[in-house]
């Protein structure tokens, strides 16, 4: 799958215009210049959250919360990006704000409780002091949040692509969270690499990269794609 999202248009005599190296290049700058400005309108709530907020264990439920409008974003930067555009038709923003309002609810739909779940772990992790519960359980609580993320990074993908009912969505995303070890892999690796980018700059780093998530996301995301498509669509 090629992420240049570029699709040459003909002319008359045959001649295809926009097949070249720069003509590539310029598209690929152009659409994510503009998923940039749209995703961040987009994330603005969270950007302020996370702007606002110090970086203090007591907030770390809060800075969860600021996750809710990034499943919306991210799944319609990853519809936008898995469908070329003709080089002389290009209307990202248009292309963005159609997946994004046909899509919000179907992704909220599951990506808002995963959320409210990730912030009740978030505030247990941050008062296990007080809890009195050994080591050992802030572990398990990081794994099942990594695992809850991997999950819903699926239901990003199955949503923005395909069209199912939610349930569907859930279960598909957890079948292939255990069909597809190398894709959950790549999942988790983004998870990582974000959180490491987020703890040695800035919490406001991950929301400038948001492009670049969604298409590194899109393209882990091949295999799953594939197997949907062979064993649910044929």
């Amino acid at each position: 799958m090629s992420l240049t999202g570029v699709r040459p248009v003909e002319h008359r005599d045959g001649t295809q215009i926009g097949d070249g190296f720069l003509a590539r290049g310029a598209v690929v700058g152009y659409r994510f210049l503009v998923l940039e400005v749209v995703m961040l309108v987009s994330l603005a709530p969270a950007l302020a959250l996370a702007t606002v907020l110090d970086r203090d264990p007591s907030n770390l439920p809060l800075l969860v919360l600021a996750l809710l409008p990034a499943g919306p974003a991210l799944s319609a930067a990853v519809s936008v990006l898995a469908h070329p555009e003709e080089i002389a038709d290009l209307a990202t923003g248009r292309r963005y704000w159609r997946a994004y309002r046909r899509d919000a609810l179907a992704v909220l739909r599951l990506w808002a409780p995963l959320v409210a779940g990730l912030a009740v772990i978030a505030f247990s992790l941050a008062h296990l002091d007080v809890a009195g519960v050994p080591a050992w359980w802030g572990g398990a609580l990081v794994v099942v949040a990594a695992l809850a993320l991997v999950w819903g990074m699926n239901t990003l993908v199955i949503t923005a692509l395909f069209d199912f009912r939610a349930r569907d969505v859930a279960r598909l995303a957890g079948y292939l969270l255990g069909r597809r070890p190398l894709t959950s892999l790549k999942h988790l690796s983004l998870l990582v690499l974000l959180a490491g980018t987020t703890y040695l700059t800035s919490d406001v780093v991950p929301v400038l990269l948001a492009p670049l998530v969604a298409a590194v996301l899109l393209s882990s995301s091949a295999r799953l794609r594939t197997d949907i498509a062979q064993e649910f669509l044929a």
